[in-house]
C-alpha cells in the first residue's frame, strides 16, 4: 500500500488539475477560454439599446477584431492603433478602402516617445514594448524595431475632436495599464473598454488590483467574459491574480456619467 500512494497521488493530481482547468474555462479564465467571436459577442451585449458609432482597437494586429466589429455594427467608425510595421501593410491591405477605418501606426501609453516594439518573429500576435522573458516556453524575444509611442488624451482632443467613444478594445501586451493612464479625461468619454490580463502582466509588473482600482475609480463596473457570458465582479479579490490570459469588460455604470 505504502508503494501505491506516489501512484495514487499523481492520478489524483491529474483528475485535479483537469477539473480546475475546466472550472477556469467556464469562468473565462486561462489562454484559449473564448474565440474573439466570443469576446466581442460578450461586449455586444452592452449596446443593446444603441449601436456603437465610434470605436477604437488598440494593439489591431492583423485586423481580425476589427473584422469582427464591422460583422457585427458594419456602420460604425473604427480607429486601428497598431505599431508593428509588417501588421501595418497587412490593415492597409485588408481595410485600406474603408472609408469608416482609420488605421494609426502608434503605439500608446502614459508618456509620448520612441520606443522599441520587442517580438519573436515579425508580425507576432505577442508582440510588446516590453522585452519579455519566455525561456520557459522556448520563445525568445530577441527582435525589436522602433515605434512611436503617443498619449491617447492627445490624439483624442486633436483628431476625434473630443468625441464620445463607445467602445476600446486594448489587446497591448502588458502595456494596457499605461494606456489607460494616458487616456486623461477621455476616459470620462468612454462606455465600455475590453482589456487583456494575463502572462504579460508578469512581465509589466502589473496586477489585477490595478486595474480594479483604476476603472472602480473611474466609474466603471468589471466584467470577465466566460463561454457562459459576461461573470460580473462586484469586489477586488486576490483570486482574481490569475496570470492566464482572461479578457475583462469595463462598463460605464451610467450613460448620464458621460461628460456628455
Amino acid at each position: 500500500m505504502k508503494n501505491l500512494r506516489p501512484f495514487i497521488l499523481r492520478k489524483a493530481t491529474k483528475v485535479l488539475r483537469r477539473i480546475e482547468r475546466k472550472v477556469q474555462y467556464l469562468q473565462g479564465k486561462g489562454p484559449g477560454a473564448v474565440s474573439i467571436e466570443t469576446e466581442f459577442k460578450n461586449v455586444a451585449q452592452f449596446f443593446y439599446e444603441k449601436e456603437p458609432t465610434l470605436c477604437i482597437d488598440v494593439g489591431g494586429n492583423k485586423g481580425k477584431y476589427t473584422e469582427e466589429i464591422i460583422r457585427k455594427f458594419p456602420q460604425t467608425s473604427i480607429v486601428i492603433f497598431e505599431p508593428s510595421q509588417h501588421n501595418i501593410e497587412i490593415l492597409h491591405d485588408k481595410f485600406g478602402k474603408e472609408e469608416n477605418i482609420r488605421i494609426e501606426p502608434y503605439a500608446l501609453s502614459s508618456q509620448a516617445g520612441n520606443s522599441q516594439l520587442w517580438y519573436d518573429e515579425v508580425g507576432s500576435g505577442i508582440a510588446s514594448l516590453k522585452k519579455r522573458r519566455l525561456d520557459h516556453y522556448s520563445i525568445n524575444f530577441d527582435h525589436s524595431e522602433p515605434v512611436q509611442v503617443i498619449v491617447f488624451e492627445n490624439y483624442w482632443a486633436n483628431e476625434l475632436a473630443r468625441s464620445t467613444i463607445d467602445f476600446v478594445k486594448l489587446d497591448i501586451e502588458g502595456a494596457e495599464l499605461e494606456a489607460l493612464k494616458g487616456f486623461g479625461e477621455a476616459i470620462n468619454f468612454v462606455r465600455v473598454f475590453q482589456f487583456e490580463f494575463g502572462g504579460t502582466n508578469i512581465d509589466s509588473r502589473t496586477f489585477f488590483q490595478d486595474f480594479y482600482y483604476f476603472f472602480t475609480e473611474h466609474d466603471f463596473k468589471l466584467f470577465r467574459i466566460s463561454p457562459l457570458g459576461p461573470v460580473p465582479i462586484s469586489e477586488y479579490s486576490e483570486r482574481e491574480e490569475v496570470f492566464l490570459t482572461t479578457n475583462y469588460i469595463a462598463v460605464k455604470k451610467t450613460s448620464g456619467s458621460l461628460s456628455r
